[in-house]
């Protein structure tokens, strides 16, 4: 073995080996034998895979084609317009509507469709105009106030009726088998709501209380109305439709309060 001097200076006395001589290690052992050939990984580790019990992942939610916008939603606004469409028996307007998310966004128009002199359904579109949603009211009731909230499809997502009778302040909201899920009740007087007349949402037993439906103050005749729908955002998109069922409900009998006070003030000044 040589062994290389070094002078006082710090010198070498013998030069150090040319550098091409240095060879680099290029074969690393390997300890559980020799790796696969690059172009074999793929399919070495594919092998070793069982993709048969790949359950779906638990936040993937089947949703009703064009109602995958609600999801993801815990508010909605709604605001009206005036129709040119009136009904043979009264001289007041009908109303479109926009339900907006809390992006200013609308998502839907809500519009009258079957008109007749005595009824109508109601259209749920989409921002593109195709209709998503039906709530078709009950012709068997005496009062239609019953909607059917029926998909474009043709299957049945939910059902809202009036519990009480015409002067009653609860709506129930049910699923598609037309059971209770929801009860909607309006507050009394002595817990008014400063921000306009305001409606809970409890659970069917009455005991929770999951969100809110506010119809807010823009003047006691004025012709522009505004409501919220506050729901939780883990709610299925197939309630919130019928939570919106329930909103129009509310909507058409503040509509015919308003035409009646409407003809008795007309009334008084004949």
């Amino acid at each position: 073995m040589s062994i290389t001097k070094v002078s006082h200076s710090g010198v070498y006395e013998d030069p150090p080996p040319p550098y091409e001589s240095l060879q680099a290690v290029l074969n690393q052992p390997m300890p559980y034998g020799s790796a696969p050939e690059v172009d074999n990984i793929f399919i070495f580790v594919y092998a070793y895979l069982d993709f048969t019990n790949l359950a779906t992942p638990s936040f993937v939610v089947a949703c009703p084609p064009g109602l995958e916008n609600l999801r993801e939603l815990d508010q909605l606004t709604i605001e009206n317009e005036p129709t040119d469409f009136f009904c043979c028996c009264s001289d007041e307007p009908f109303f479109t509507y926009s339900v907006i998310n809390n992006f200013d966004q609308i998502l839907f128009s809500i519009s009258p469709v079957n008109r007749t002199c005595t009824s109508y359904d109601i259209q749920l579109f989409d921002s593109f105009g195709n209709p998503v949603v039906l709530f078709q009211r009950c012709r068997e009731c005496c009062s239609g106030l019953r909607f059917e909230v029926i998909h474009t499809l043709g299957t049945l997502i939910g059902t809202v009726e009036l519990g009480g009778g015409i002067f009653s302040s609860v709506y129930i909201v049910g699923d598609a088998n037309d059971q209770t899920v929801f009860k909607v009740k309006r507050i009394t007087t002595a817990e008014f709501s400063p921000n306009g007349i305001e409606f809970r949402i409890k659970s069917a037993a009455e005991s929770v209380e999951v969100g809110k439906i506010i119809r807010v103050w823009t003047g006691r005749w004025s012709a522009h109305h505004l409501y919220k729908i506050i729901f939780p955002r883990d709610l299925a998109a197939e309630m919130k439709v019928a939570l919106l069922a329930a909103w129009y409900m509310i909507e058409e009998i503040y509509q015919q309060y308003q035409e009646r006070e409407h003809r008795r003030r007309r009334y008084r000044r004949h």
